[in-house]
């Protein structure tokens, strides 16, 4: 009997960190420093990130460790991933949380992250409504980049019976797309490309 495919959060952005095709790593390594150098450019040292939805917490230590000079504390909602984290990195500050309803007051983080995130949430605009309501000056967002996200999937012969789309994924955004989206819940907003992801910024204003 087939075993049942596991659509968690955490458990599919495992495989993905864990994959060991070059193009995919290539990629992924590329995709993480731009994030990382964007936070950057968004925040001064001493300033603090709140870093969302984290999973395993790949990309959350490598923010952390790029940026050592901020104030990162990351927040997660599954169990397992949470777990996960704990044993690996120990050191980063995790609370565990919703997105939906976020532990702090309002405007008290510098800037609010969510790295490919919104794809797995039934509302990713509540999301985006909590988000900018915790931060202080930025919120950062990135999502894979349709339909080249799924295409590249299917060329690496990944999840074709789901047409390329990566299990957990129910939600799909074109550029214009996630503008609208983000726009509509943040006024100042912009999307850039960050193939085959994208990354839209907005600015806050309390």
């Amino acid at each position: 009997m087939k075993k049942p495919e596991d659509v968690r959060y955490g458990a599919t952005n495992i495989e993905k960190f864990a994959d060991e095709n070059p193009l995919t790593a290539g990629l992924l390594g590329r995709f993480m420093g731009r994030c990382a150098d964007h936070v950057e450019a968004l925040t001064s040292p001493g300033e603090s990130i709140l870093d969302c939805g984290v999973a395993e917490g790949t990309m959350t230590r490598f923010l952390t460790d790029r940026l050592p000079d901020r104030r990162v504390v990351a927040m997660e909602y599954e169990d397992e991933a949470c777990a996960i984290f704990h044993r690996q990195f120990g050191d980063i500050p995790l609370l565990r949380g919703s997105i939906y309803d976020l532990p702090f007051p309002d405007g008290s983080v510098d800037v609010v992250t969510a790295f490919e995130v919104l794809e797995h949430l039934a509302d990713p605009g509540k999301a985006l409504e909590e988000m900018r309501r915790v931060a202080r000056r930025r919120v950062v967002v990135t999502v894979p980049y349709e339909p080249f996200f799924r295409m590249g999937n299917i060329a690496r012969g990944k999840y074709l019976k789901r047409l390329g789309n990566t299990p957990g994924h129910i939600n799909h955004w074109t550029r214009s797309g996630l503008r609208r989206l983000v726009s509509s819940r943040i006024p100042s907003a912009r999307v850039d490309r960050a193939f085959p992801w994208l990354m839209a910024t907005g600015s806050v204003d309390h």
